[in-house]
């Protein structure tokens, strides 16, 4: 269910801000927006979470060079 989905990508980022700060996980957040609309055929999957996490991976990309934080948030 798309609820579901919201609540599991809400958790997510709170989590994310939870471990790598408020003025990151904003920073991201807003990325990961970013990437959904600009990139969705690149992100598009049948499952959310892979969904959810190419769009982090791609918005940790935009956000800071080297995808330095890429572990952390792949963790969170």
């Amino acid at each position: 269910m798309i609820g579901d989905e919201v609540n599991t990508a809400a958790l997510v980022l709170w989590r994310i801000r939870e471990v790598l700060g408020r003025t990151f996980a904003d920073k991201l957040a807003s990325k990961v927006y970013r990437a959904t609309v600009d990139s969705l055929a690149e992100i598009a999957d049948s499952d959310f979470n892979v969904s959810l996490a190419k769009a982090l991976k791609l918005a940790d990309g935009i956000v800071e060079a080297y995808r330095q934080k890429w572990p952390q948030i792949k963790r969170s």
